[in-house]
């Protein structure tokens, strides 16, 4: 079960999933593999897009359609941090908020059972209401969890 919270200017979420953390890095990285999972939300939108240059310095993009107008979403960024499968960091641009940009930093750390993955997204400051419209990351990892679990069993 996927959890998130809300500590000072960050969002913390983790689940545990049943595979080794070089599965699930290549789900959180192979673009392909993304798109499997990374759905979106049946009410508010899809993903059609998913791109990334993985170094430190590259570029990433994720394309998505909004399903109550149609208009497209995006999120985009630099990935700042890659030591695969154990961290991936980058910083997150969304379309929908204007903010200075955030970073996501993902920690893989095998455990018995596979890999928990443990999200930071930090840097909100004070814009709390964009910080909590971000709570999503539960759900994300839910996906993750799911699409991981399954390529695995």
């Amino acid at each position: 079960m996927a959890i998130a919270e809300i500590a000072g200017d960050s969002i913390i979420a983790e689940v545990e999933i049943a595979a080794p953390p070089e599965k699930v890095f290549r789900a959180l990285t192979e673009p392909a593999r993304v798109m499997e999972w990374w759905w979106g939300q049946e009410s508010t939108y899809k993903t059609v897009a998913w791109e990334i240059d993985l170094k430190p310095g590259g570029r990433w993009q994720c394309l998505a359609r909004n399903k109550a107008d149609g208009s497209q979403i995006e999120v985009h960024g630099e990935v700042l941090e890659v030591d695969p499968p154990n961290i991936l960091t980058y910083t997150w641009n969304p379309s929908w908020a204007s903010l200075p940009a955030t970073i996501v930093r993902y920690t893989l750390t095998p455990i018995p059972s596979g890999t928990k993955v443990s999200l930071v997204h930090s840097g909100f400051g004070d814009h709390k209401a964009v910080q909590e419209r971000h709570r999503h990351w539960a759900q994300s990892l839910a996906w993750l969890d799911s699409y991981v679990s399954a390529q695995t069993a």
